[in-house]
């Protein structure tokens, strides 16, 4: 069995006071007063999307459908975050260094909503790296490396039980060197767990293998609400 490489605690570098409570809340109205435009995924299973996702509009219904949904939402979402945008921006500009810009032709950073369903509360979640960015065409953004791509998740509210991400020592470059079996075997091994905070940020390669938490003693009440972004190396969102 060939053995994984070690992981770089992503996390523990990588996560930022972003939002106050209150913002958090602010947020959360402005995302619901936009229910409407929420796009339901799953017949029964209240997972929603807020704007476009590359993961899902343009792995299920093609890179053209993704950019026009983006040009439909792209204002509406301009028009109630912008505040948030620019929050967002120079946080990771400061944390990293360099500056960070959105593409106009893409779809600025969405929302992901999950309402009570005893599903979330078990691990039924995909096992995945982050590989959406593959969706989209970096070619014209002169020295952009999709492979260095960055997940940005914001955590505005969480179940009352609490909500993360579950990590495996593995990351992408090492399944090149790996059985399906020996990669079964890590899987099956107990996880780590990252615990998300409201209000903080969470920046991360998405090559380290992992699964959203299940919400375990989530509530009829409870919601998991999260602004999620990508960014390439060329410091476009």
């Amino acid at each position: 069995m060939a053995e994984p490489t070690p992981v770089e605690p992503l996390f523990a570098r990588r996560e930022l006071e972003l939002l106050s409570a209150e913002e958090c809340a602010a947020v959360r109205d402005a995302v619901h007063e936009l229910r409407p435009l929420w796009t339901s995924w799953f017949p029964g299973i209240p997972f929603f999307t807020v704007g476009a996702a590359s993961y899902k509009d343009a792995q299920t219904n093609g890179l053209a459908a993704y950019l026009a949904k983006a040009r439909e939402l792209n204002p509406v979402l301009r028009e109630r975050f912008s505040w948030l945008y620019e929050r967002l921006a120079d946080a990771l500009s400061k944390e990293l260094g360099r500056p960070f810009v959105y593409d106009e032709e893409l779809a600025l950073p969405g929302f992901h909503v999950f309402l009570f369903h005893e599903s979330f509360t078990k691990p039924v979640a995909a096992i995945h790296f982050d590989l959406q960015h593959k969706q989209l065409d970096w070619s014209r953004h002169a020295g952009a490396d999709p492979d260095g791509q960055l997940s940005v998740t914001l955590s505005l509210r969480l179940p009352s039980c609490g909500a993360g991400l579950r990590l495996w020592p593995v990351s992408l470059p090492d399944t090149s060197r790996m059985t399906k079996d020996a990669l079964k075997e890590i899987v099956a091994t107990e996880p780590e767990h990252h615990a998300y905070r409201e209000g903080r940020l969470v920046v991360h390669s998405g090559y380290q293998l992992h699964q959203i938490a299940p919400a375990v003693g989530m509530r009829e009440d409870d919601e998991r609400l999260t602004l999620q972004a990508h960014a390439d190396p060329a410091n476009r969102g």
